[in-house]
């Protein structure tokens, strides 16, 4: 009796394999998948393929074990799901030979031995994204982990200044970054909150790169500085962390706050307005990204696929991308002449800046082969600025939101109608 093993992150499961029509779902996936190989190969039918792979999954879940609505709450989880099951079926870009089953029609017993795995989903423990999930350990609730500067900097410029506490100072900064981690509590349930704060432009990279961050610190607007000052006491009062880089900037105590979270076997999810800490992302990390001017629909949930359908590379490299192409914001100009499709394309070619600079004689491109050995120790350098830095925080404990405490806070400074949604959550 054949055995298909199938295989999702860290956790592994397996389901003796019987007869496929035996299982009328079976014979449903058998005609679904089968018959949409190309579809599944293509750039846009992957992605399309894995939510729909995932959806077809979720339905043939029986409710004894994972509440079906929580998944479907999670669009990001059932296309993690549907990843699982098109490379466990051989379904993935041509010449990848599935987990569970034969490359394209030549192992037609593995492939019904596949599905029938794929879909008896009621008679085993249902391990989803590795040992994550299953109804015998519910997915534990993450660790939030907030750039405060940036969302304090979007905040500011996202809400008008008239909005003042009791002493006629403007509060906005401190509303508005109060409401976006509010609705990422309710939406993710983390165990703790941790708002992360440093300097705006850490001493050793400003040694590395003196124009580091400098438009940066000349653009802090005169109503600004008394809410970083009131942020610690008005956030400590929800019940939230307050982490202070002295050395280091909030970034990189991001960063580590997520690798401790990971290491621990919990998951993080790193609230923030920079592209950089898209380095962050991982099985276990999440980056929940606001965009600039962004209204309403809440962070972006970035993971490692987000990463590579953005800029073509795997998240590791993304301070190597950051080099290459530079980043205005952060004042480093990259190399000349290079745009993100070419960073992607010597990334993908050679693996890291190191080695597409120990190549770049090679180059054919007389121009980019100019631009990489004559900016060579920049590149480095530019790279180095984009790496995080390990900040020696420890991990935080769980520590639930304070919503009377908060409630307080908000009244205290006039927010009155956050007062009153806070007061609202305590009951």
């Amino acid at each position: 009796m054949a055995v298909a093993a199938f295989v999702g992150g860290a956790g592994v499961f397996a389901q003796p394999a019987g007869d496929v029509g035996a299982d009328p779902r079976a014979g449903f996936f058998r005609r679904f998948f089968r018959g949409r190989r190309r579809f599944f190969r293509r750039g846009v039918g992957a992605w399309t393929g894995q939510v729909l792979a995932g959806l077809a999954v979720v339905i043939s879940v029986e409710p004894v074990g994972i509440a079906r609505q929580q998944i479907f709450l999670r669009f990001r989880l059932i296309r993690e799901v549907g990843a699982v099951v098109v490379e466990g079926l051989g379904l993935g870009r041509r010449g990848n030979r599935g987990k569970c089953g034969g490359e394209d029609d030549q192992d037609e017993e593995a492939l019904d031995a596949a599905i029938l795995s794929c879909t008896s989903l009621s008679t085993r423990e249902f391990l989803l994204l590795g040992r994550r999930v299953s109804y015998k350990s519910p997915v534990p609730a993450p660790l939030l982990a907030v750039d405060a500067p940036s969302m304090l900097f979007r905040a500011f410029y996202a809400l008008p200044s008239k909005i003042t506490g009791p002493d006629g100072r403007p509060v906005n900064a401190l509303l508005g970054t109060a409401n976006l981690i509010l609705r990422e509590v309710e939406l993710h349930e983390p165990r703790a909150v941790v708002l992360c704060f440093g300097p705006d432009a850490a001493a050793y990279r400003t040694e590395l790169y003196p124009a580091y961050h400098a438009e940066r610190e000349a653009a802090m607007p005169d109503e600004l500085p008394h809410q970083f000052a009131d942020s610690r006491e008005f956030f400590e009062a929800f019940g939230w962390t307050v982490a202070v880089g002295e050395d280091l900037e909030a970034d990189d105590l991001l960063g580590t706050y997520a690798k401790l979270e990971a290491e621990a076997g919990g998951r993080a999810l790193l609230l923030t307005g920079d592209r950089d800490m898209y380095q962050c992302a991982s099985e276990d990390v999440t980056v929940l990204y606001v965009r600039t001017g962004g209204k309403g629909a809440g962070a972006e949930e970035v993971g490692p696929a987000e990463v590579r359908e953005r800029y073509g590379i795997d998240p590791e490299l993304v301070p190597d991308f950051i080099a290459l192409r530079g980043d205005p914001s952060d004042g480093l100009p990259g190399a000349k002449g290079v745009g993100p499709k070419i960073a992607a394309e010597l990334l993908r070619t050679h693996g890291s800046l190191e080695a597409i600079l120990d190549n770049a004689i090679r180059e054919r491109r007389p121009a980019l082969r100019g631009a990489l050995i004559e900016g060579k120790e920049d590149l480095l350098v530019f790279k180095d600025i984009a790496t995080l830095r390990d900040a020696k925080v420890k991990r935080p404990k769980d520590r639930p939101t304070d919503w009377h405490g908060a409630a307080e806070a908000a009244r205290a400074r006039g927010m009155k109608r956050l007062a009153e949604r806070l007061e609202a959550q305590a009951e």
